[in-house]
This record gives C-alpha cells, sequence and structure tokens, in this order.
C-alpha cells in the first residue's frame, strides 16, 4: 500500500489517493475522496 500524488490536468489542484499492492487505487478510499472533493 502506498500514497500517492494525484494533480487534475484541468484545474492543476492536487490531491493523494491510495494505492492497493496491485498499484490501482483502493476503491472504497477512493471513493470517500470523491465524495469529500464533492462536497467541498
Amino acid at each position: 500500500m502506498q500514497v500517492q500524488r494525484v494533480l487534475s490536468p484541468v484545474t492543476g489542484l492536487e490531491s493523494w489517493t491510495v494505492l492497493g499492492d496491485d498499484d490501482g487505487p483502493i476503491q472504497p478510499i477512493e471513493a470517500y475522496r470523491l465524495f469529500e472533493v464533492k462536497r467541498g
């Protein structure tokens, strides 16, 4: 498991995501992160 910085190509905003052993986003964490972004 690792944390990776993510930059939006459109807005340039920085965020972070958690990657699993397969180097893909961990879906429950990603869903919550997106919920928080939309919530403001």
